[in-house]
């Protein structure tokens, strides 16, 4: 796990929803500048990202924030070898949902996926279902959760958070469906 550019830490949530038995391979191919671009073109950076590691103590703003890109840790992707992860958190420093954002988000319980595509009209979000069968969405002063109702229907529910979970920072977590063991040192 390295610090030294947002592109970096994004694709650390990349690899662990893609597949967490190949981390370190996925890790390596991943287009970082492409990456970068995305961030810079919506002027916002990954504030943290914060795997939840039972039995592993993580300190999320040392060890993942990206605003402080001097960060001399020496700690490794070695650190993490073997290390089960029950819930993944990105968090965001753009700016929060407006109810037209909230809309455009619960329109992907609506279904019009197009099976052939990934993005807007395609399937990636719900991959994430092979992994997560609660994800949500925090932003501002709303919350928003996506739940399977009967195993056929997507559903969502949005509601406001009590004041003290407000925040100005958007997040995405991700509670996995099973725990599963990251291997950061797979040849």
């Amino acid at each position: 796990i390295q610090n030294s550019d947002d592109a970096q830490a994004t694709s650390f949530t990349l690899e662990i929803t893609c597949d967490p038995l190949t981390t370190k391979q996925i890790y390596e191919s991943i287009n970082k500048d492409y990456l970068s671009s995305n961030q810079k073109q919506s002027n916002n950076t990954i504030e943290t990202i914060v795997p939840s590691i039972e039995n592993h103590h993580v300190d999320e703003n040392t060890i993942y924030s990206n605003s402080n890109k001097n960060n001399n840790l020496s700690i490794s992707e070695d650190d993490f070898n073997n290390c089960i992860i029950t819930e993944i958190r990105t968090v965001n420093n753009g700016h929060v949902f407006t109810d037209d954002d909230w809309k455009r988000v619960i329109t992907i319980a609506e279904g019009n996926t197009n099976v052939d595509a990934i993005g807007q009209f395609g399937v990636g979000f719900f991959s994430v279902f092979s992994y997560s069968e609660r994800p949500m969405i925090q932003s501002g002063k709303h919350c928003l959760a996506f739940v399977w109702q009967n195993g056929k229907s997507l559903t969502t529910f949005r509601k406001e958070l009590p004041f003290d979970q407000q925040s100005s920072l958007t997040s995405i977590i991700l509670p996995m469906k099973n725990k599963y063991i990251l291997q950061t040192n797979i040849e």
